[in-house]
Order: C-alpha cells, then structure tokens, then sequence
C-alpha cells in the first residue's frame, strides 16, 4: 500500500475509477487534489479493476459468445467468421455477398446454417435490426417527403392493396396540367416588332 496523503480519499477515487470514470476526470473533481498519474499508478499497483465495456454490437457478442458450438472445428468455420457475417446482415448484406466476404463457398454455408440453430436465429436477429434501423429512417423521412410517406403506405398490411406498386407504376398518381398555347398564339408571340 502507498502512503496516502492526508485527506485524500483513496477508496472514492478508486470507487469512482472502478466504475468506468477517467482518470483525467477524476483529477479535474475540485474535491480531489490528486494528479491523473498518481490516480493511475496507484490502480496499477493495486490491480484496480475496471468493468468490461461490450465493444461490439450484441449479435457480434453473441456470435463469440456462444461459439456455436455445432460449428467448432468444421468447414472452416470460426467465431471471429461468424461475428463479421452477422455484422455484413446487420447492414443489410445477403447471404451471397456475406460468403464472399467471409471466404466460404455456398454449400459450406448452408451446412453451416443447417447445422447450427443458433447460428440461423443470430442472422435472423442480425437481419430484423437491420429492417428495423431502416423502417426507422423511412418513417423519420415520411414526416417531410411524400415517396417515404408512399413507401409507408405501400407495405402498411392495412393499406398496400391501395397504394403498392402495380405495373411499374406507384400507387399515388400525380398529374402536372400545363396549359399550352395554340399554335397560332405561339406564332404570334415570336412576332414581335421593334420600332426604333
């Protein structure tokens, strides 16, 4: 143990730093006259311990956690491959672009996905975040913009039989009126003397 300077209180400090708080955030505390160095070879030689803070998103987690166990040692296949093939769902990949960026080939990914429940229920999640993520930008965009409002409309169960798509054309028709002049008036407009 060190010697402690009077009137400092090493256990908040070290409650504090255990938490997650910086060091460097700690020092600026009015109440704490003690530098980020000293903060940090005291947690060192003392082993303070700070929390395990997730890095990754929690289908990636899930992916190393559980290890799908099925899979060990088979066709290639790893944690750390299965983790980035969750990550490509997550932002909307599909299943061919995931195989070609993960380095296996199609019958090998399907043994994969047949034999590991786990794994299937994984890219289900990963793929639900990523139509979740996207329903969210459309419905924040349908505030302001009549296609994202459209778009709403043509996949709400209650309301695509009305406005989804039919023929390559929308369901909501917008029809511009531009009122031409006759020939004749168009003539005339060109025909304009200049008197000088």
């Amino acid at each position: 143990m060190y010697k402690s300077k009077p009137g400092i209180d090493w256990r908040a400090i070290r409650e504090r730093f255990e938490a997650g708080e910086a060091a460097h955030s700690i020092e600026q505390d009015v109440d704490v006259d003690v530098s980020r160095v000293a903060i940090l070879k005291r947690a060192k030689k003392e082993q303070w311990g700070k929390p395990v803070t997730l890095t990754v998103s929690p289908v990636k987690w899930l992916a190393l956690a559980t290890g799908f166990v099925e899979l060990e040692g088979r066709d290639t296949f790893t944690p750390e491959k299965a983790a980035e093939a969750l990550s490509l769902f997550e932002i909307g990949a599909n299943h061919s672009v995931v195989r070609a960026a993960i380095g296996i080939g199609a019958n090998t990914w399907t043994r994969w996905r047949n034999d590991c429940e786990g794994l299937r229920t994984a890219i289900e999640k990963a793929q639900a975040n990523h139509a979740h993520k996207a329903l969210s930008r459309i419905d924040l965009a349908a505030e302001n913009d009549w296609k994202a409002a459209e778009r709403q409309l043509s996949t709400n169960p209650l309301t695509k039989d009305d406005y989804a798509q039919k023929d390559g054309h929308g369901g909501i028709s917008i029809t511009f009126n531009i009122n031409r002049a006759k020939p004749e008036e168009i003539e005339a407009a060109h025909m304009v003397e200049i008197e000088q």
